[in-house]
């Protein structure tokens, strides 16, 4: 059954990269913000990432405002934006990564416009983080930022080192798209974040960072995944990645920083012998960000829009990231984090890893 349902998981994804997923349905038109207009209800539709909150925080805002918080989690950005093309209303919150699908659902009226009490606080954001967000939501409008993280590779110190050797060069995507690697890897586990967008960037990567072929897709497919899709465990989303990277069950993850480091923080609660780095390749790796939205038809914006404005506060921006290990869009909040978090390379990477990161283009 476990192999059957990888088997399944492996297709999907092919087929997502081959560029075979259904046509978008025809977006809804745009809401104007009027806040004043929504219907009163006291529960608010968040939908998130998984593993991407600190549960507390939920707790917090209910306590503080006396709003409900209908929170559901998704594993991926196509998941996400499915829900949106279908057209009804299921959240007054969502967290899209802004380049492509944040940006995407801008340009196709699928959000709703933030309202100025969101707006306004744009100024305490991160002027570098800020900046970025425009090639996203060139008006600030639509989008805030939620948080920040990189793409690399998650590993098992010791496993991976028994399956390659001592000498082999394990800094490198090859540990994901080379068979002469995956093939001796396979042994220990490989998992790979089922996200369409950041497989292809980090082949991407891999092969050639200029590449803009048109049939890139298919370009992607012959030289990697194709290769090496049989040695792949599993396509999964973060709270299998966090799993079996803290168990030992996989000894390599194509993962998220802040994922990855969440294995490791566990790996060291449970005392379990397992040893979990994380690292970005010698060919460079994807800095992202993930933002907060408002579909178009919320149905209640009032509290959606008092949602994003307590996350955006710089104390329960530390909260979050303290728990989530990502890195925050709010400067204020970088002297309430944790020491461990603050001065993490895995969570705030060091300039000269910085040179060598790359945004996801809109593959």
């Amino acid at each position: 059954m476990r192999k059957q349902a990888a088997r399944g998981a492996v297709a999907s994804v092919l087929i997502l990269l081959a560029g075979c997923s259904p046509p978008a349905p025809t977006p809804p038109p745009e809401a104007p913000a009027a806040p004043g207009a929504a219907t009163p209800s006291t529960v608010v539709r968040v939908y998130n990432w998984e593993e991407y909150i600190d549960p507390e925080v939920l707790a917090e805002f209910t306590a503080e405002t006396g709003l409900q918080v209908d929170y559901q989690t998704f594993p991926g950005n196509e998941d996400l934006q499915a829900l949106i093309n279908a057209g009804e209303p299921f959240a007054d919150v969502v967290f899209p990564t802004a380049i492509p699908f944040g940006r995407e659902q801008v340009q196709a009226r699928q959000l709703r416009r933030l309202p100025d009490s969101v707006r306004n606080r744009s100024a305490e954001l991160d002027p570098n983080i800020a900046r970025a967000l425009r090639r996203a939501d060139s008006t600030g409008s639509y989008l805030v930022p939620y948080l920040w993280g990189t793409t690399g590779i998650g590993y098992n110190v010791d496993k991976v080192r028994a399956a390659l050797g001592p000498d082999t060069d394990i800094e490198t995507w090859k540990m994901v798209f080379d068979p002469a690697y995956t093939a001796r890897l396979a042994g220990c586990g490989i998992g790979i974040q089922a996200e369409r967008t950041e497989i292809i960037a980090a082949a991407m990567i891999y092969y050639d960072p200029s590449q803009t072929d048109a049939s890139l897709t298919e370009f992607i497919l012959e030289r990697s995944l194709a290769k090496t899709i049989e040695h792949v465990k599993f396509f999964g989303g973060s709270t299998r990645i966090i799993d079996e990277l803290a168990s030992g069950e996989i000894c390599v993850a194509l993962a998220w920083s802040g994922d990855v480091q969440q294995a490791v923080d566990r790996a060291e609660e449970e005392d379990n012998g397992q040893r979990v780095a994380y690292m970005i390749p010698k060919e460079g790796g994807l800095v992202w960000m993930d933002v907060m939205a408002m579909p178009a038809n919320a149905p209640n914006p009032d509290g959606g829009a008092r949602f994003i404005e307590y996350l955006l506060r710089p104390t329960v921006q530390a909260k979050i990231s303290n728990f989530v290990a990502y890195a925050s869009a709010v400067p204020a909040a970088e002297p309430l984090l944790d020491e461990a978090i603050r001065s993490n390379p895995t969570i705030y990477p060091s300039d000269q890893v910085r040179q060598r990161l790359y945004s996801i283009p809109g593959v």
